[in-house]
Order: structure tokens, then sequence, then C-alpha cells
């Protein structure tokens, strides 16, 4: 991590780009891409990253996240998450914010977790179906023991 920040309190390249600010990631092949984005919008910064990844035209949405100063893994959820580092690295003196993605069509990783959890709806759609039905059959038995009953048979 120490190649990718200054010194604290100084900037590392200027800022010719305006609100921009330069970001990279790792692709699921370890090739490295770093480029400038916008630092307001998190719908143009997951474009950016779709488009080096080859996803452009896919519906399904990337999740990014960078790694803080404490180490831990912080979801980029909103536009104002995105401000709030990118202002956070220029404080620091960050040349650079690595970001991680996560999804289900870039990643195996991401994948499993996926897959998993649609197996545990799908489990959880049977168990309901099963209970259900089990339900109507003794609903359906106690109405026949009771008409038995009343018929005297």
């Amino acid at each position: 991590m120490t190649s990718e920040y200054g010194e604290p309190g100084k900037f590392g390249y200027p800022s010719l780009l305006g609100n921009s600010f330069t970001l990279k990631f790792e692709d699921s092949k370890r090739r490295v891409h770093r480029f400038n984005c916008g630092t307001e919008s998190l719908v143009e910064l997951v474009s950016a990253v779709k488009l080096r990844l080859g996803l452009e035209g896919d519906r399904d949405t990337i999740q990014l996240s960078y790694e803080d100063d404490e180490g831990d893994r912080v979801l980029l959820a909103i536009d104002t998450d995105l401000i709030g580092v990118v202002n956070h690295a220029k404080l620091a003196g960050w040349k650079v914010v690595r970001l991680y993605f996560d999804s289900s069509n870039t990643t195996k990783e991401a994948t499993r977790p996926t897959s998993n959890l649609s197996l545990d709806q799908r489990s959880g759609s049977l168990s309901i179906t099963t209970g259900v039905m089990a339900s109507v059959v003794a609903l359906t038995d106690i109405g026949v023991m009771v008409y038995l009953k009343r018929a005297n048979v």
C-alpha cells in the first residue's frame, strides 16, 4: 500500500481534471486498471468500471468498495460515500484509491455466495410449499372425518 499513498498532506499528482481522482482496481484476470474518474457520481464510476471490464451492456450491477485507513472494506453505496472517500484520500495525500468490486458475472468469489443464496431461497420456497400442502391435506382429512361422523357412516 505504501506505493499507492504519498506522505500525508502532500499531493502526488496535481488535479488537472477538476473534480476527478485516480482510481484503480484489479480484474478477475489479475490485470490492474488505473483511470481518472469524476468524484461526484457513483453511477459514473460504476459505468467506468463496467466499461473496463467489458460489461457495459450488462444489466447486473456491481458493488464497489475500498479499503480504508483502518484496513476495513467499505461499501460505496451512494454518491456521498464516493465524495467522502475521495476527500479523505486527498487530505491524506493518497495518489490513488484502490477499488474492489463484487459482481456475479465477474468473480468466482461472488458467484459462490450468490448461488448459495438462491439455493437457500429455493429451499425456503420448497419448505413453504411443502408446509402449505401438508396443511391442505390435514384440513381435508379433518373435513372428511367431520362429514363421516355427521353422516353416521
